[in-house]
């Protein structure tokens, strides 16, 4: 790294953070002759040129200022910098001089890289936006090295380092920095690090040596913020210059005054609309969450009141719940599922998929004549029957097939709190010997009409099926022959 670097900056680390806390109006530090020249001067000769594609503003339109960020494509030099800022070794030494620990390089320059400033053009003052958009990181410094060849005080242009603009101007401080030659110019991004620059203009005669103002601007980050300096996320917030202090009460405009105002007004009412957009858009965003928090509260309002009208799981007057089939092992109320009474306080049911499944568990089973699929406590196993109570009616016996879709794990609360299951279903004098009546009709079906092979048959079957049911006893349907 040393050998891009003409400063030697662990030689000086004590005086730049000695004049970084001491900077006025806000912490900063200046290098000068940062870069060896001939790096510094290959960087300029790579410089990309001005496109108005890369000059869109805020506003929609074209302006004069280009931005460039996949400095990778723009020549050997721009990637031995990308490799300079981006080593361990110079992220250490800004984090010494500023005192902020840990400081993260930005691979994607979000807002960085080459800056190109054509004469007219100005930088409101601004505070920038303190998140990186899409990695979530604090945004803690702004370091801009500035390529100019040649800069004069009165071309305009220099930075702009501001106290409060929405104090009054006996309060205000302002400091100004000239973009000189191989100049690091280095502070940090607060809520309160308010900067720009004046219009630049550059004199005719100079554009041939000097054709814009340039800059490489590298911005640091972290994944923490002291809690003194955190705040609401937001995108690059502006004010707008007042009225130069030439134009007076009682004094005639010149036409340079008359010019300037009128860009002025143009620049207010350019920053109205782009704040109006925005206003705009905010408010489709806040409608939208209103909408989503209404039906939240909805599905809120009708699981209280569910929940109202229910005892405990495995209470007779208890509905109960009911799903469509689905392959995934969480099954929510309100995702693709009928949202009908459900049991206890049950809103999501996790299930084990696999058919085993022993007498004392809760079980999904599709019964009788539909395809979906209810909640079974399982009492008794017969062979390939299962004998089942149902959880809205315990006394009711069920006797599906070994069809068990899911064995149940788990059921939880709309607060993700687990509910219990409970495992003393018992079923009257009466189901007991619904049981063993059913497995002697069974058997005799079994002995005397064997299996299935006729339409004929599977009537009987069905009158069978239906007799059953008149006693108390379900059990599934039987598909006719084919």
């Amino acid at each position: 790294m040393q050998p891009l670097i003409k400063q030697n900056l662990n030689a000086s680390i004590e005086l730049l953070q000695k004049s970084f806390h001491n900077g006025k109006p806000l912490p900063h530090f200046i290098i000068d002759n940062f870069l060896e020249e001939s790096f510094a001067q290959q960087l300029f000769d790579e410089f990309p040129p001005f496109k108005e594609e890369r000059a869109v503003a805020e506003h929609g339109r074209v302006g004069g200022k280009a931005t460039w960020e996949n400095i990778n494509k723009l020549g050997m030099s721009f990637k031995k910098l990308d490799q300079l800022i981006s080593s361990q070794e110079f992220l250490n030494q800004i984090s010494r001089i500023t005192g902020i620990p840990d400081l993260l390089y930005d691979p994607d320059y979000i807002g960085g890289g080459t800056h190109e400033n054509l004469a007219g053009q100005d930088m409101s003052v601004h505070i920038d936006f303190n998140f990186h958009p899409t990695r979530g990181w604090h945004r803690r410094v702004n370091a801009l090295l500035y390529l100019n060849p040649e800069w004069e005080e009165d071309w305009g242009g220099a930075l702009e380092l501001w106290k409060n603009p929405w104090d009054t101007i006996s309060k205000n401080t302002i400091t100004k920095i000239l973009p000189l030659w191989n100049r690091l110019v280095v502070f940090p991004t607060t809520e309160t690090s308010w900067h720009g620059f004046e219009a630049v203009r550059i004199p005719l005669e100079k554009k041939d040596k000097v054709p814009s103002r340039r800059s490489f601007a590298i911005y640091l980050y972290t994944k923490e913020r002291p809690a003194s300096e955190l705040g609401a996320m937001h995108s690059t917030v502006y004010y707008e210059r007042p009225m130069p202090e030439s134009i007076q009460p009682d004094k005639l405009l010149s036409v340079a005054d008359w010019k300037e105002v009128q860009r002025l007004t143009v620049r207010r009412d350019e920053l109205l609309k782009t704040l109006y957009s925005r206003e705009k858009s905010f408010n489709s965003l806040i409608s939208e969450m209103g909408k989503t928090q209404n039906k939240q509260e909805h599905m809120i309002s009708s699981l209280k009141e569910f929940i109202g009208n229910l005892t405990r799981l495995g209470n007779k007057n208890a509905t109960p719940l009911i799903f469509h089939p689905s392959s995934t092992k969480e099954h929510d109320l309100f995702e693709g599922f009928w949202p009908l009474y459900f049991l206890g306080f049950g809103t999501k049911v996790e299930v084990e998929n696999s058919s085993e499944a022993m007498p004392g568990d809760w079980v999904l089973m599709k019964i009788r004549d539909s395809s979906k699929l209810q909640l079974v406590f399982l009492k008794q196993k017969e062979k390939d029957y299962f004998f089942g109570l149902q959880a809205a009616k315990p006394h009711t016996l069920l006797i599906p097939q070994k069809n068990i879709y899911g064995k149940i794990t788990q059921i939880h609360n709309v607060f993700g709190d687990v509910t219990s299951l409970p495992t003393n279903f018992s079923a009257p004098l009466s189901g007991k010997f619904l049981i063993y009546f059913f497995l002697l009709l069974h058997r005799i079906k079994n002995t005397f009409l064997g299996k299935i092979k006729s339409p004929f048959l599977w009537k009987l079957s069905e009158l069978y099926r239906k007799f059953l049911k008149l006693l108390g006893i379900h059990v599934p349907v039987i598909l006719p022959p084919k």
